[in-house]
């Protein structure tokens, strides 16, 4: 497996210390228009309980503070492209190809996926030790919102 094999070097040649890989993502076309309504007309709402309760936004939070590298192998499927977005220079892209596993640090650039209608992948990211995120409510004027 790819990321046992990167997590021990993650110190040393990428600068943070690797704690393990999140499970699976399996990135999968629709069968039909009625299956997508069905599955967006189901995902989950976020609500006042969801947020301070079950902390939904803080575990998105620690997730995108958390992930390094992003690995995607590319199961089905000949066709379409990742773009990798880079800060201050343009985009790179890469051709979608069966086969073949996409590695790059997704805290340094971001990305967008677009495959061709009948391809398969699978997503998973290796994760560095994060620190705690706490959120809380800002009272202060307005103006001085981006300096709390």
């Amino acid at each position: 497996e790819l990321s046992i094999m990167l997590e021990p070097m993650s110190l040393g040649s990428f600068g943070f210390a690797a704690i393990g890989r999140t499970d699976g993502l399996l990135r999968a076309p629709f069968e039909s228009q009625g299956e997508q309504d069905a599955v967006m007309s189901g995902r989950e709402m976020l609500d006042d309980m969801k947020v301070m309760m079950f902390g939904k936004i803080e575990d998105h939070l620690k997730f995108v503070q958390t992930r390094k590298i992003c690995l995607i192998y590319f199961v089905s499927g000949s066709g379409g492209n990742v773009f990798l977005h880079r800060r201050d220079a343009s985009d790179v892209t890469i051709p979608c190809v069966e086969g073949r596993i996409l590695v790059f640090r997704h805290d340094l650039l971001s990305y967008t996926y677009d495959p061709a209608e009948e391809s398969y992948a699978l997503q998973s990211w290796i994760l560095a030790d994060g620190q705690a995120t706490v959120m809380q409510e800002y009272t202060g004027p307005p103006d001085k919102f981006d300096q709390a």
